[in-house]
């Protein structure tokens, strides 16, 4: 058994969590996952909402089937524990400290961490925490656009400058970018990444190369990955309810199955989901958003 956890009292008193799962199964204790909510937004730039997305995942999970009928296993067995949100605040700096923080304590008790955002801002806390673990890691970052510039509104941390920011922590794989300005394309070629474009996976699908393209892309990454998932990063067709949707995304097999090679060749040692920005009276995108975490789960755990 782990020893007691020295966490924040304000954490035990979450409402409702991940999976809907009963307190045997969600003891933070003896889980093996831990759910960290950051409902953190302050430089949204178009459609404002991603803050109630961690909530409305929670949500959404509490009414799906917990067998995985692909891995032909039951993910929640390992134990799901759903920590309280942590609260806001403006100061982004503060703010990825304070998620920083709590990765850091969670990780010293061997959890996977899942960081459901808000923002894509939030994913430089686990990042840097991860970093200090693995010292060979590799962030996966699955999103439409780039998010390489130096700085944006004259702000450097921020959800325009989050990929610029975790390049400059670790190792770093775009996949699904299919946005981005001119200032970004140049200075992705100065940094030598060569992001694997939306365009890549289309083609892909026309000319049966998906395994070829997918394999090129585990190939890149060292043997601890973080993945880092904004929800834009899949078709508004079926992921509309984004702050900034891009038309030409990647569907849910296509990002299924780079996550399920993901997890087979290499160690998975953290993740997130960013960006949902439920749309009222729309709950698949949520309801999508809660299944793909628990796909994700249903691999490491077949892989472990």
């Amino acid at each position: 058994m782990a020893k007691k956890l020295d966490l924040p009292e304000e954490w035990f008193f979450h409402t409702h969590n991940y999976a809907g799962l009963p307190p045997n199964l969600s003891d933070i204790e003896e889980s093996r996952i831990v759910i960290l909510s950051a409902p953190y937004e302050t430089s949204t730039t178009y459609r404002p909402g991603c803050r109630l997305g961690p909530a409305a995942i929670i949500e959404a999970s509490a009414n799906m089937e917990l067998y995985d009928e692909e891995c032909a296993v039951e993910p929640y067995a390992i134990g799901i524990a759903t920590l309280s949100p942590l609260e806001p605040v403006d100061d982004p700096e503060e703010m990825v400290k304070r998620i920083e923080s709590a990765t850091t304590v969670l990780l010293e008790q061997e959890k996977l961490v899942v960081l459901l955002g808000g923002e894509h801002t939030v994913s430089v806390g686990t990042v840097r925490a991860m970093s200090r673990r693995h010292r060979d890691l590799s962030v996966l970052f699955l999103d439409a656009h780039a998010d390489f510039r130096e700085n944006y509104h004259g702000n450097r941390l921020n959800h325009g400058c989050v990929a610029r920011r975790i390049s400059e922590i670790c190792r770093f794989t775009h996949a699904g970018t299919r946005s981005l300005s001119k200032e970004e394309a140049a200075a992705l070629k100065e940094n030598g990444i060569a992001p694997y474009w939306a365009q890549q996976f289309r083609a892909a699908r026309s000319d049966g190369g998906r395994s070829r393209l997918i394999e090129r892309i585990v190939e890149g990454l060292s043997q601890h990955v973080y993945l880092s998932i904004d929800a834009d990063v899949f078709d508004p067709s079926i992921m509309p309810a984004v702050g900034t949707p891009e038309p030409g995304g990647l569907l849910w097999d296509e990002v299924l199955d780079l996550i399920k090679a993901v997890t087979k060749a290499r160690t998975v040692v953290g993740l997130d989901f960013v960006e949902l920005a439920p749309i009222a009276g729309l709950v698949h995108p949520e309801f999508m958003a809660a299944r793909l975490l628990y796909r994700i789960f249903a691999h490491v755990k077949d892989n472990r």
